[in-house]
């Protein structure tokens, strides 16, 4: 029950030479005067793990037991193990405590994670204010970043702290990870404040452009995120000279990313500033204009027609779309695009359909679960037999069976 951190480690530069005051104030004053100078001087230091072994060998002096802190487990008889696992945890509150009123909330962690206590540090975290912070206190800027996000104590807002300081391509490269710090809520939540931002600074940069040619910005000079869904498709309303020349306004590898990341959204404004996005896009023209691949290619044509699915607007025709992507591509071998279609009909609550074309791409076996959850075995056995699987065939039925006769039961 000790924080990783050896506070023994090897120093770059040589340690100051220790005098015979430390023998004298033993011999004078007694342990408990010792002991407190030398927290004192690791407080001066701010020498955390000093500070934590320290404590620990005090409550080995005061229990009997070696007083090196680094001692082994096995000198702690077996009638003290709860004592001293109590002095382990007082040591930890104290150092943790202490390193948080400093400000040093990178060690308060180690010794709050310890005690299983992550409160005080994300209510710690909830008072820093980045823009307070000066360009050369990056250790402060990294820690707070490091322990808002990449620790899940509050990552919404370290996701946010990481737009707002290290960039759009630097938050497109962290949320790339198909996991995010603190489950899937807050990916979406997360997706929300990058999509945010990308909208913002297209806008942004066309509203200056439109400015420039037309002597007039179409929209105030201080635009405050995020904006409104559908400010990207009016300013580019009737203004086909903005994408003359194979000309583009932001990053299109960072809007290729975003729209592709944007198809998790649940319905609302997120999702529509994502088809603000793809608007955008899909006026592109030329080679710049990143490529896509079935079913989403025109990549942002097709995309658009995905979150308009799940917004409601022409779900059934868009559904079509993709089934006829679908189908062409099966009978060229390529399930990429049925997959994306029973995704998005899992999306829309279309359980029955979407494992209907889950039994055209998935193994026997990988349609188990889904089977199980649907409460219907029949596409696992179409594919156990189509794939000349008879071990999975034989699961699909008796699982089949085991079903009808529950349903017989409660009939």
């Amino acid at each position: 029950m000790h924080p990783g951190e050896s506070p023994f480690a090897a120093h770059t530069t040589p340690a100051p030479v220790l005098d015979d005051s430390w023998e004298n104030l033993l011999q004078t004053a007694g342990s408990e005067a010792l002991f407190s100078r030398l927290k004192k001087e690791l407080q001066e230091k701010n020498d955390h793990s000093g500070l934590f072994y320290t404590h620990l060998m005090e409550a080995r002096h005061r229990l009997g037991i070696a007083a090196t802190p680094t001692g082994p487990a096995s000198e702690i008889p077996t009638e003290q193990h709860e004592e001293f696992e109590e002095a382990i945890r007082q040591a930890a509150t104290a150092v943790g405590r202490w390193a948080l009123d400093k400000g040093n909330l990178g060690a308060a962690w180690s010794y709050y994670r310890l005690l299983g206590e992550p409160e005080p540090i994300r209510q710690a975290l909830e008072k820093i204010d980045l823009d307070q912070l000066a360009d050369d206190q990056y250790e402060q800027v990294e820690a707070a970043i490091r322990l808002a996000f990449h620790e899940g104590l509050d990552p919404v807002r370290g996701f946010q702290w990481i737009i707002h300081r290290y960039g759009l391509c630097n938050a497109i490269t962290t949320l790339s990870h198909p996991e995010t710090p603190g489950g899937p809520q807050a990916r979406l939540a997360c997706l929300d404040a990058l999509i945010g931002a990308l909208h913002h600074e297209l806008a942004s940069r066309l509203n200056a452009e439109i400015e420039r040619v037309e002597g007039k910005a179409p929209l105030a000079t201080m635009l405050v995120p995020p904006l409104p869904p559908g400010t990207i498709a009016e300013l580019i309303k009737n203004r086909s000279w903005l994408f003359e020349d194979e000309a583009y306004h932001i990053d299109l590898s960072h809007l290729s990313s975003v729209v592709q990341m944007s198809q998790d959204l649940p319905k609302g404004p997120s999702l529509e500033r994502a088809r603000d996005l793809c608007a955008y896009g899909s006026q592109l023209k030329g080679r710049f204009v990143p490529g896509g691949e079935p079913p989403f290619d025109p990549l942002f044509n097709g995309y658009d027609r995905f979150l308009g699915a799940i917004q409601g607007d022409d779900t059934d025709g868009h559904v079509r779309w993709f089934e006829e992507q679908a189908e062409r591509e099966l009978a060229e071998g390529n399930a990429y695009p049925a997959e994306v279609l029973r995704k998005l009909l899992e999306r829309l609550g279309r359980k029955a359909d979407s494992l209907a074309w889950a039994g055209k791409t998935l193994s026997a076996q990988a349609l188990a679960p889904l089977c199980r959850a649907a409460g219907d075995f029949t596409p696992m056995v179409d594919a156990a037999k189509s794939q000349g699987d008879p071990v999975h065939l034989v699961a699909a039925l008796l699982e089949q069976e085991k079903l009808s006769k529950t349903a017989g039961k409660k009939a």
